[in-house]
């Protein structure tokens, strides 16, 4: 089951990435913006779906951006890279640690893919 670490930071997801200022995304905040919009798009898609609840994990210097899950299952996890691809945890190694489901990154070179989804079956569809 996936957990929150008692040393995590909650997440502030927007909504809609069109409120974050300009100013945010001319200082430097290019990858908050970029973890936004992935995260809004899977609150978007979620949606008065009591079933799902988007969460994410750390532990030590390892993460993982955003899970989805249903009924506390994990079904997703998401890891975004607006630039180098660098530490992303693999299966195997998110299994040892239990979350045991698909993952996907999200970077420049398929954000676009991923936008255009218009539901979590998409998504899923996606990794499989």
């Amino acid at each position: 089951k996936v957990h929150r670490t008692k040393r995590s930071i909650p997440k502030w997801i927007l909504p809609n990435p069109a409120l974050v200022d300009d100013a945010v995304k001319n200082q430097g905040a290019k990858e908050f913006v970029f973890e936004n919009l992935v995260g809004s798009h899977i609150l978007n898609l979620t949606f008065g779906k009591k079933d799902f609840e988007l969460m994410y994990w750390r532990e030590d210097n390892q993460e993982v951006d955003y899970i989805l899950t249903s009924r506390n299952e994990a079904l997703l996890a998401l890891e975004v890279k607006s630039g180098r691809k660098k530490n992303v945890p693999n299966n195997a190694f998110l299994q040892k640690k239990g979350i045991d489901c698909p993952a996907l990154l999200v970077s420049q070179e398929n954000i676009e893919k991923f936008l255009k989804t218009g539901s979590i079956d998409e998504i899923l569809r996606i990794v499989q």
